[in-house]
């Protein structure tokens, strides 16, 4: 195997910064192999050098950096967040805007009304932000098109829902496009692209959570209650009146209106 005389001088040479070898003086003196403990202390000599220079650069770095950051702030203008102020927002990431549902749920003081388009995965059959807003009082209103029922197992997991407090109905066609309105204010739409790439609004405007809240309304109230919602409203109107004859058989007098815990409850009832 031949190699180039260049080559070995140039290995050589850098042996030689590295401190492996030495060399005579002269031209064509002779390199001869460092003995192995001065080598390795050579090597972490020449390390600590190294890492000594590259510290000396970040702190350099660091000070540029902190400069940059005052030179910032004292020209930037502070960022004031306005619950009230409108705000539109893209969401890219399916966890984010996991995230964001959930908090808006957590965040809702009156109702909540969605709109269940398929095709829809499910990954969990429990809703805890929803149990726990419903419990506070908040009220749960779910729209499902048709297509929802062609899933086997999605069935048995709507009245499972409706028994923890929502209410749901059933739009006999298709609906226009899914859709999550809090409080008519705030908005989440999920928009699939023509390739098929999905982003999610965020939109925080009053005015559009309310005309949208209209179209909500225009097609619940067109919409037939899912059999299980109708048999847990007559069940409780039952029970009520069966309250109602106990004590007029007790008593005698005539007995108090009844007066709802929830406003989710008086929904419930209407819905009976």
């Amino acid at each position: 195997m031949h190699i180039p005389r260049s080559t070995v001088y140039l290995a050589l040479n850098a042996l030689l910064d590295r401190g492996l070898v030495e060399a005579e003086a002269g031209y064509g003196g002779r390199f001869s192999a460092v003995p192995p403990e001065r080598a390795l202390r050579s090597l972490v000599a020449a390390e600590r050098e190294a890492l000594s220079r590259r510290q000396q650069e970040l702190a350099a770095q660091e000070l540029v950096a902190a400069e940059l950051t005052r030179e910032l702030m004292s020209v930037a203008t502070p960022l004031v967040i306005d619950s009230d102020a409108e705000v539109i927002q893209v969401l890219r990431d399916p966890r984010v805007v996991a995230g964001r549902f959930e908090q808006l749920q957590e965040e809702a003081k009156h109702q909540v009304d969605v709109f269940i388009k398929a095709p829809i995965i499910i990954t969990d059959h429990t809703n805890p932000a929803q149990e726990k807003a419903m419990r506070r009082g908040v009220r749960f209103r779910g729209l499902y098109e048709r297509a929802i029922l062609d899933i086997p197992q999605i069935e048995p997991l709507i009245l499972r829902w409706i028994s923890a407090g929502e209410q749901a109905r059933l739009h006999d066609g298709e609906l226009p496009h899914k859709l999550a309105i809090f409080d008519k204010q705030n908005i989440l739409m999920p928009l699939v692209a023509p390739n098929g790439n999905s982003r999610t609004l965020f939109i925080r405007h009053p005015h559009l959570a309310t005309s949208l809240g209209l179209l909500f309304d225009f097609l619940w109230e067109r919409s037939k209650p899912i059999p299980g919602e109708r048999k847990r409203g007559r069940t409780r109107a039952n029970e009520r009146r069966g309250r109602q004859s106990n004590r007029k058989d007790k008593g005698g007098a005539k007995p108090a209106p009844a007066i709802s815990r929830r406003p989710i409850q008086q929904e419930q009832q209407q819905l009976a």
